[in-house]
C-alpha cells in the first residue's frame, strides 16, 4: 500500500487540481487541511459557505434519487473548496493539503442529499452492499449551505458508525439548510490486519495527541467532529492530519482562542503476512 498527498493554494472552488492517480486502487482519507492565510502573521477568517475535499475516481451511487446529481472527479484530479459566498477578495486565498492511502482492494461509494438541517443521519443501504461484515472509511466530502448563503460555524463533522452516516454542519441556531456529499470506501477485511480506535479532546485553535501505529499500517479517517463549546465563529482553518507519531487537529477562527471539542475515529490497515510453513 502507498500514501499519496498534494498541497497548494487556491481561491473559491477548484475541481481540477492535479493529484495522484488511483487506478484500480481505492483511496482512503489519510488526512486533510484547509486554511486561510497560512504563513501570515495576521491570517484572515471568513464565513463558511462550502467545504470540499474529494479525490478523483469512480464511486457507486447509493442515493440515485437524491436532489443533486452524482459527482465524479476524474482520476488523477482533486476537488477542493474553502469559501464564503463571495470568494473573490484578497482574504479568500487558502492553503489545502490532502493525503490518501491507496488500498489494493475495496469498493468506493457515494451518498448525498439536499435539505438537511443541523445534523442528519442516513442509513447506508444494505441491499446495495456485500452481506459480509463491513468497515467503512472516508474518501472525501462536500458540505455546503444552500442558496449560496454563508454562516458562522458551530459544529462540523462527517462520521460513519456501523451502517449509519452522520453529517453535521450548522451555526448556533441549527436552522440553516445544507447539502452534503460523502464518498467512502468499504475496506475488505479478509487478508488484512485492521485496528480501529478513536481520539478526542478539548482545545483552542489546534490540538495534538499521541497516536501509535502498527508496523507497515496505513492510517485512515472513519469520522471527525468539531464543536465550539460556547458560540459559533468564523472559520480560519479546519483539518485532521497524521504527523508521524501524532494526530493533529485544527478548528478555529483567526484568534485561535475559542474552546472546542473534537473527536476523530480512525483505522489502521495493513496486509496480513503469511509465514512460511516448515
Amino acid at each position: 500500500m502507498a500514501t499519496v498527498s498534494s498541497m497548494g493554494f487556491e481561491k473559491g472552488t477548484e475541481l481540477d487540481e492535479t493529484y495522484a492517480r488511483s487506478g484500480n486502487r481505492v483511496p482512503m482519507l489519510h488526512g486533510f487541511y484547509l486554511g486561510y492565510g497560512v504563513g501570515d502573521t495576521t491570517p484572515p477568517d471568513n464565513h463558511l459557505n462550502m467545504l470540499m475535499l474529494l479525490p478523483g475516481g469512480d464511486s457507486q451511487d447509493l442515493t440515485p434519487n437524491a436532489a443533486r446529481p452524482h459527482l465524479s472527479v476524474p482520476d488523477g484530479r482533486l476537488a477542493v473548496s474553502l469559501r464564503d459566498r463571495d470568494p473573490d477578495s484578497g482574504s479568500d486565498w487558502y492553503f489545502y493539503r490532502a493525503a490518501h492511502a491507496l488500498l489494493p482492494r475495496g469498493s468506493r461509494f457515494q451518498m448525498r442529499d439536499l435539505g438537511a438541517v443541523g445534523t442528519v443521519e442516513r442509513r447506508i443501504p444494505r441491499d446495495r452492499l456485500s452481506p459480509f461484515p463491513r468497515l467503512y472509511a472516508l474518501t472525501g466530502f462536500t458540505l455546503y449551505f444552500t442558496g449560496g448563503r454563508d454562516h458562522h460555524i458551530d459544529q462540523l463533522g462527517v462520521q460513519i458508525s456501523g451502517d449509519v452516516l452522520t453529517v453535521t454542519f450548522n451555526d448556533r441556531n441549527d436552522d440553516d439548510v445544507f447539502g452534503y456529499l460523502v464518498d467512502f470506501v468499504s475496506i475488505p477485511q479478509a487478508g488484512m490486519n485492521i485496528a480501529t480506535g478513536s481520539s478526542s479532546g478539548v482545545a483552542k485553535g489546534a490540538d495534538r495527541t499521541d497516536l501509535d501505529a502498527p508496523p507497515r499500517a496505513e492510517f485512515g479517517i472513519t469520522g471527525f467532529h468539531f464543536d465550539y463549546t460556547t458560540k459559533d465563529h468564523h472559520i480560519r482553518d479546519v483539518g485532521v492530519l497524521r504527523n508521524g507519531p501524532y494526530l493533529d487537529v485544527y478548528f478555529g477562527d483567526r484568534n485561535g482562542d475559542d474552546r472546542f471539542t473534537w473527536s476523530v475515529n480512525w483505522v489502521h490497515v495493513s496486509p496480513q503476512i503469511a509465514l512460511p510453513v516448515g
